[in-house]
């Protein structure tokens, strides 16, 4: 079962650890339960990177064919935490009714960020007021390049939110604030974690970690696979 920070206890028959494989080795359970090959994840660094991204999200008044899709282009250089930023990309969120109000659409950005500037926003996040302040500067800055490319958003934009690798971390104790899992370089080899953590009879994994490229689908089909894991135990057909 469960010890909780009160002390209380929940009692399962089960347990199954949906959360971030890096939380769970380092907060839930001793790290000599840690799999070998997700281990070697872990500490091979440059054979298996993550990314996570500065990202902003915008409100449009109105809907644009030319922002329909995914867009890359060529921008002004712009410096986020420790990258060179000379591209920047548009994703265009118009195909749900849900997703804004009628006669608004939403616009998000992506800047790929490194683990090397997942330290820098996690030291910048120490003063609040200055984390702030940077993303800030940063949405201004993202603001002026969108309307270089879309002048004829001019009027029509709003900045809804800005987002950091410090964010996944915060909110989902992501490592490095990625919400992707390992990048395999081309001299690594893929690897895939198992979901069954040895020595504890009753204990599994689901969680994008364990397979690439990682993301909700991953995690989605880790959660199948742990339920199917957990019929097996139970001889249910």
């Amino acid at each position: 079962g469960l010890l909780l920070s009160d002390g209380k206890v929940i009692s399962a028959d089960y347990v199954i650890c949906a959360c971030d494989t890096d939380y769970t080795y380092r907060e839930l359970l001793d790290k000599k339960h840690m799999p070998k090959s997700l281990r070697k994840l872990y500490n091979a660094r440059k054979l298996y990177p993550v990314t996570s991204g500065f990202q902003m999200a915008f409100a449009i008044d109105g809907n644009f064919e030319e922002l329909k899709g995914t867009h890359i282009f060529p921008c002004e250089e712009l410096s986020i935490a420790h990258s060179k930023i000379y591209r920047m990309s548009t994703n265009y969120f118009d195909y749900e009714e849900q997703f804004a109000p009628k006669g608004k659409t939403v616009l998000q950005s992506n800047f790929i960020q490194t683990e090397l500037d997942f330290i820098y926003w996690t030291e910048l996040y120490k003063n609040k007021d200055d984390y702030h302040k940077k993303k800030q500067e940063l949405s201004i800055e993202v603001m002026k390049r969108l309307l270089m490319q879309y002048p004829f958003l001019e009027g029509k934009v709003h900045v809804i939110d800005t987002w950091t690798p410090v964010t996944y971390y915060h909110y989902c104790n992501s490592f490095c604030g990625s919400y992707m899992s390992f990048i395999v370089t081309k001299n690594a080899k893929s690897v895939i974690v198992p979901g069954k953590v040895k020595g504890i009879d009753n204990l599994f994994l689901a969680s994008q970690w364990q397979m690439g490229p990682g993301g909700l689908p991953t995690a989605a089909a880790m959660g199948k696979f742990a339920a199917y894991r957990i019929k097996k135990y139970e001889k249910i057909k």
